[in-house]
């Protein structure tokens, strides 16, 4: 087919329906694309009413009497009330409906629903309360505003002095007759400010026996002033009034103590008015209290001679006869017998350990030990057995050179002469 190509009307023409195909056509924005619904103008006009930032309307909470409620899967429940007992209140919620037939009913504390209680009265009677009748209604209505109860004549009325009187209809009128008493003021008429010896007057009357003042008087009424005694009350004297204020508040009644004991030239005072004195048992001195008796007895044990010292009883230089106590006899018998023992043998026991001899205060010549444990003894090696010697009074401090040591098992062949005089002394 050959080529053909469009004239000058035709192309007017062609241009034509181009242009009116794309009347009202958008033209693409870049990032957007085309809908397949339609934006109105009525959908415009409804964005356009609704203000800025709105929400759709919704039920954001539920209450009940001020009691908010929680959904549960999206449904509010609404309970229904509970009624109130004796000992638990009642809940808010709906009220229970009243079944059919109970329209006359009322809705009880207790959420029940009730008849409500007969309130019928009685008409009221003279000793029980209750209605109005309609008799009582009439009477009532019959009696005029403020009347009083009709009264008739007043009759048999006495009267004697100092009352007269008379009845009329209604009415009584009574008067009294003068008393013959002067009037004017009784008493003394001015403030009074009675003192210790002052005078006041008190007024007094006469009464008949119809209770009619007769007569009038004065009386002086004097206050004592006389200083007590320890027999009669009375004021309290100045003298009294300056030893009272003397006495320190909170004193009480002196005590029967003595608040000094002396002792030779010492004095001992009390600290207190509790304090308490301790006599205390010296030497050769016996105290023995005797139980509730407030008393107690001391004893000496006697330690010397009638009239001779100790120096006398030891030397015997004392000439006349004179008793001695036991215990310083045996320390003069002692004194005596260790004075002339001195140089012989004297056994003063065993020993086990060196240091019973070495640790000894006091030793003399002539005293043995016998040792019954092996060791060392005064520097010796001793054997059990063997006897300690002391060959010298200990001086002025412990020697091992004072003693000698008896061999157990010597050679009595060959003893020395020497060696006898060391063992016998």
């Amino acid at each position: 087919m050959a080529n053909k190509y469009l004239n000058y009307d035709g192309v007017a023409y062609l241009w034509e329906k181009i242009k009116n195909a794309l009347t009202g056509k958008v033209d693409k924005e870049t990032g957007k694309g085309l809908s397949t619904n339609d934006y109105t103008t009525s959908e415009k006009t409804k964005l356009s009413n609704i203000a800025s930032g709105a929400q759709v309307n919704v039920i954001e909470g539920v209450q009940a009497a001020g009691t908010t409620l929680t959904p549960t899967s999206k449904i509010v429940n609404i309970p229904q009330m509970t009624g109130a007992s004796a000992n638990a209140a009642g809940s808010v919620g709906l009220v229970p409906a009243p079944a059919s037939g109970n329209q006359g009913k009322y809705l009880r504390g207790d959420g029940t629903w009730q008849e409500p209680e007969n309130t019928t009265y009685s008409d009221a009677t003279t000793t029980t309360s209750g209605l109005m009748s309609s008799s009582d209604k009439t009477k009532l209505d019959g009696i005029a505003s403020g009347a009083t109860a009709n009264v008739g004549t007043i009759t048999g009325i006495t009267t004697s002095s100092p009352l007269s009187g008379s009845g009329t209809s209604g009415s009584v009128a009574l008067s009294h007759a003068n008393s013959g008493v002067t009037a004017g003021s009784k008493g003394d008429t001015t403030a009074q400010t009675p003192s210790f010896g002052g005078t006041f007057k008190v007024p007094s009357g006469t009464v008949n026996a119809t209770g009619h003042l007769t007569a009038f008087a004065e009386h002086t009424v004097t206050i004592p002033n006389a200083e007590a005694s320890t027999t009669a009350a009375g004021l309290m004297s100045t003298t009294d009034k300056s030893k009272l204020d003397g006495i320190a508040s909170g004193a009480e009644v002196n005590q029967n103590a003595f608040s000094t004991v002396k002792v030779g030239s010492t004095s001992l005072s009390a600290d207190s008015k509790t304090d308490t004195l301790t006599i205390t048992a010296g030497s050769n001195i016996t105290l023995t209290p005797t139980a509730n008796s407030d008393s107690f007895s001391i004893a000496a044990t006697d330690t010397t001679y009638d009239n001779m010292t100790q120096s006398e009883a030891t030397t015997g230089t004392a000439t006349t006869a004179r008793s001695i106590s036991a215990k310083v006899l045996n320390d003069t018998i002692d004194a005596k017998i260790a004075a002339v023992q001195t140089g012989s043998a004297m056994f003063k026991g065993t020993v086990d350990t060196g240091t019973e001899i070495s640790s000894l205060s006091v030793y003399a010549a002539g005293w043995y030990w016998l040792v019954t444990t092996a060791g060392t003894y005064v520097g010796q090696t001793c054997e059990v057995g063997d006897m300690i010697f002391c060959i010298s009074d200990r001086g002025s401090s412990y020697s091992a050179s004072d003693f000698t040591v008896v061999q157990n098992n010597m050679d009595m062949v060959a003893i020395t002469n020497a060696e006898i005089d060391v063992v016998c002394v």
